[in-house]
Parts: C-alpha cells; sequence; structure tokens
C-alpha cells in the first residue's frame, strides 16, 4: 500500500515532526513493514511505501488516516492508495499551500 502525505513543507519544523512521529509510530506498530519513503522536487509531498498483509489492509487505511491527523501538523493531509502508478506524478508538482 502506499501514502502520500501533503500540505506541509519538509524542510522545516513540520518535516521533523512528521519523521519522528512516523518513527515512534511505526516502531509500535510492526504489522505495517514500512518499505521506502521519498519527497518531491519541493519537499511538499512525502510518498510512503508499505508492506501490509491483507488481513490489516483496512484497518492500515483507517489507522493512517488518525494517525496523520492527530501528529500535530495542521493542514496536513494524505491520500492512500494501492497502485504505485496512481499518484506519483503528484511528487513533482509545484507547493499547493
Amino acid at each position: 500500500m502506499y501514502v502520500i502525505v501533503y500540505n506541509f513543507d519538509f524542510h522545516d519544523k513540520s518535516g521533523d515532526i512528521l519523521i519522528e512521529k512516523e518513527e515512534e509510530y511505526f516502531n509500535n506498530h510492526t504489522e505495517y513493514k514500512y518499505e521506502i519513503a521519498e519527497t518531491g522536487s519541493h519537499g511538499t509531498f512525502l510518498f510512503t511505501k508499505f508492506n501490509i498483509s491483507t488481513e490489516y489492509k483496512q484497518q492500515f487505511r483507517k489507522d493512517m488516516r488518525e494517525f496523520y491527523e492527530t501528529i500535530g501538523i495542521p493542514g496536513l493531509k494524505c491520500i492512500i492508495f494501492n497502485n504505485e502508478d496512481e499518484l506519483l506524478h503528484l511528487l513533482d508538482n509545484d507547493p499547493i499551500f
């Protein structure tokens, strides 16, 4: 499964908060296997790939939405999707905020 987080600046305090909170969260949720992450060229999108077993896919969607809504970055948004090619083009878009 794939997650794109957007509407923040990865290069300022928001990026530090995001990385710290993700590391803490995924160390405690081993059912969600983090594989890779990369930012877009402007640092306003973060693309993350996870290896999720079928039994956890529905819960993963719910947990990710809740997690990103509550980590303390105002206006932060996320999109969760199954196919890597669906939204990767967003990584190099101009900032939207």
